[in-house]
């Protein structure tokens, strides 16, 4: 396991109730989003990867800064992760989401492009639809981990709304930080993010 990380918070399950607190929706969260916007992220490959940065592009050279400013300041991988996150969050203060821009688009094309130059192995971040179904449309990021014993790990993290945080995602997320078997983490530790894997992801791992 990894050590409790300074960068990074363990939000509770990404699951619908929790969803529905997290971004206040009157109703639960829709399984099917129509919104163009969001649609482009949830197309087949390679129609989305495509799309999403002629929509909502990020300067290679502004990621290298964030990525890089992240790598000297910490040596732990969920540390990085975190602190991109928080450095997109902050690129975006009083930015002006103009023409086919959105807000959350930005935030998530911007998240994936950032995470790709900490070039961490065994591990992959997407886009994510994080709508509702009373016309929030909404895009947030997942975030997946293998660790060395061949384990998958998957997190939701939004850099608009809540910089920083993680939510468990996939079953064995989910079971690792809700061990009182409820729908809300209490155990904060992370899965250890090996240093020295033998490869990396291309596509999301099945």
């Amino acid at each position: 396991m990894a050590p409790y990380s300074t960068q990074v918070q363990v939000g509770d399950l990404w699951n619908d109730s929790n969803r529905q607190r997290l971004y206040s929706w009157a109703k639960q969260p829709s399984t099917l989003n129509k919104a163009i916007g969001v649609f482009i992220y949830e197309t087949p490959l390679p129609f989305g990867p495509l799309l999403s940065p002629l929509m909502d592009p990020f300067k290679a050279s502004d990621a290298k800064m964030i990525a890089n400013r992240c790598k000297a300041s910490y040596k732990e991988y969920w540390d990085q992760v975190g602190c991109i996150s928080a450095g997109v969050h902050q690129f975006f203060k009083n930015f002006k989401f103009d023409g086919l821009r959105s807000f959350c688009r930005s935030h998530a094309q911007a998240f994936n492009v950032v995470f790709d130059e900490l070039n961490i192995k065994r591990t992959l971040s997407q886009h994510v639809s994080a709508s509702g179904s009373s016309g929030e449309e909404h895009v947030a990021n997942i975030v997946i981990i293998t660790n060395d014993s061949g384990a998958t790990f998957s997190y939701v993290i939004d850099s608009g709304w809540f910089p920083g945080t993680l939510f468990p995602q996939n079953d064995l997320a989910k079971r690792f930080h809700a061990r009182s078997g409820t729908e809300h983490t209490d155990f904060f530790e992370l899965p250890a993010i090996s240093p020295n894997p033998t490869y990396r992801y291309t596509a999301a791992p099945r």
